[in-house]
């Protein structure tokens, strides 16, 4: 339901405001052509969707809330769009105009994607790609994702992921709300973490200033370790369990398990359900 509110919010936001769109490049590369696509951009939003065709699509769409401000964007924004060295290189930059870009790009599996940006709401659906997305501000959000290696480095942007496998690498001051069906979970926060995992899968989270909230699967055999700065609550059924347990610190094995599971909340507690 979060993830259909946030998406729903910018593709309104987009809608509402403003009421000026430009397209300002619409162009489609062969795959044999692109080893990897590298972008950099300042006041832009991103929706990357994976698709079968062995084809890369890119659109570029100026926005403003005036034809006025349109034509200032026009004088001086920076776009490129073009292959160099079999990377494909996208930049936007705004320059000293009001305005923003909404970059759309869809891509079959397997190349690589390297996104640095500021300011950019950016949406990541149904790809198998190895992503890395570093980032300033505002949500960041992913969903059916297939596999890759997912490294996300956001200062201040909120994470979801909903129904996605891969390996996931996530670092915000923020809140990560991550649903992960399979391969592996490295989340560090300065807020909040709500996970569900729908395999046993190793798992290491650690927040700053904030709870963990992680539901795993029943029969799960983990190697855990937790600590917390309040107590650590179980709402486990039918486990078996062998090690240390203390209010605020948790060591031991679950049904003997190996796979590790590591949470650390400081400034917060932790909640483990199954």
């Amino acid at each position: 339901m979060k993830y259909l509110l946030i998406f729903c919010g910018l593709i309104g936001y987009l809608n509402l405001h403003p009421q000026h769109r430009q397209r300002i490049i619409d162009e489609k590369y062969s795959s044999n052509q692109v080893k990897k696509i590298s972008i950099s951009s300042d006041e832009t939003n991103y929706i990357i969707n994976g698709h079968s065709d062995t084809s890369i699509v890119v659109s570029i769409t100026a926005i403003t809330n005036s034809p006025k401000k349109m034509d200032e964007l026009k004088k001086n924004y920076k776009i490129v769009s073009q292959i160099e060295n079999g990377t494909l290189r996208i930049e936007t930059f705004a320059g000293d105009a009001k305005g923003s870009f909404l970059v759309e790009i869809r891509l079959p599996a397997s190349i690589p994607l390297d996104i640095s940006t500021q300011s950019s709401h950016v949406m990541i659906q149904n790809t198998q790609n190895d992503i890395h997305l570093t980032h300033h501000s505002q949500p960041i959000e992913l969903k059916d994702v297939r596999g890759g290696k997912i490294n996300i480095n956001s200062k201040n942007g909120e994470v979801t992921i909903k129904n996605s496998a891969g390996d996931f690498q996530v670092n915000t001051n923020k809140t990560i709300d991550a649903e992960i069906l399979d391969g592996q979970l490295t989340c560090i926060s300065g807020g909040h973490q709500n996970i569900l995992l729908g395999k046993p899968i190793p798992t290491m989270c650690n927040t700053q200033n904030g709870n963990i909230k992680i539901k795993v699967p029943s029969n799960a055999p983990f190697d855990c370790r937790m600590v917390a700065d309040t107590p650590i609550k179980l709402d486990l059924n039918n486990i078996v369990f062998e090690g240390s347990i203390n209010p605020k610190s948790i060591t031991g094995k679950i049904h003997q398990g190996s796979i590790p599971l590591k949470l650390v909340a400081n400034k917060g507690g932790i909640w483990l359900s199954n």
